[in-house]
């Protein structure tokens, strides 16, 4: 059972190489969402910013070293983003507790199911980054992916939404759909990034 044991060494190395491809994605979704914000999209209502701003972070914290200044410091800005996630769904449970009935079906349900469901579970990466700096680049990495396969699937059906049932409200402009589009193919050539990236490495150790 010797080569089922997880080598760390290729583990980091896949993480170093994932960051800065993480990190490219995140610049151009964050450029797509500033453009939508120029031209008053209803499509920046999308959280395509804060998805782009995410992949940034996630990626510098992927690529840094944790026993560096900039590590450090990017491991507690983790912790912030996994500890406020699971705060925000700790609210959203309080509503559905305390609150009265009336409230507590209020607003977009399918967010409300969201944090219900996966809130409370970002506390536990929270508290692993906080106590162990050096899990870090391994906790942010299947978040990235996660985030980048959120992205493809949600944006990617609200796209073909909006070109194949316009009748269901109204079309959107062409610059709109061009500019969620770049969003789209940016978090899938990252997927296909670290898939390939990760094959590579099974090969290497036999895996596959």
């Amino acid at each position: 059972m010797m080569s089922d044991r997880p080598n760390l060494d290729l583990a980091r190395q896949f993480t170093r190489d994932l960051g800065p491809a993480s990190i490219a994605a995140g610049i151009l979704i964050t450029l797509h969402a500033a453009v939508l914000h120029a031209m008053y999209s209803s499509f920046a209502e999308l959280y395509v910013l804060p998805y782009g701003l995410l992949l940034i972070v996630f990626g510098g914290a992927a690529f840094a070293r944790t026993e560096s200044k900039t590590g450090q410091g990017l491991r507690w800005v983790v912790v912030l983003i996994f500890a406020a996630g699971g705060g925000l769904s700790l609210l959203q449970w309080g509503e559905l507790i305390w609150g009265t009935r009336v409230g507590a079906v209020q607003g977009n349900l399918s967010a409300v199911g969201f944090y219900l469901m996966a809130g409370p579970a970002l506390f536990v990466p929270a508290g692993l980054a906080a106590v162990r700096p050096g899990w870090v680049p391994l906790i942010v990495v299947p978040a990235i992916v996660s985030l980048a396969g959120a992205s493809v699937l949600g944006h990617g059906i609200y796209l073909f939404l909006q070109a194949a049932m316009p009748e269901q409200g109204h079309a959107s402009p062409l610059p709109d759909l061009m500019m969620l589009t770049g969003v789209v193919l940016s978090s899938a050539a990252l997927i296909l990034y670290s898939a390939s990236k990760g094959l590579r490495l099974a090969k290497r150790t036999g895996s596959v």
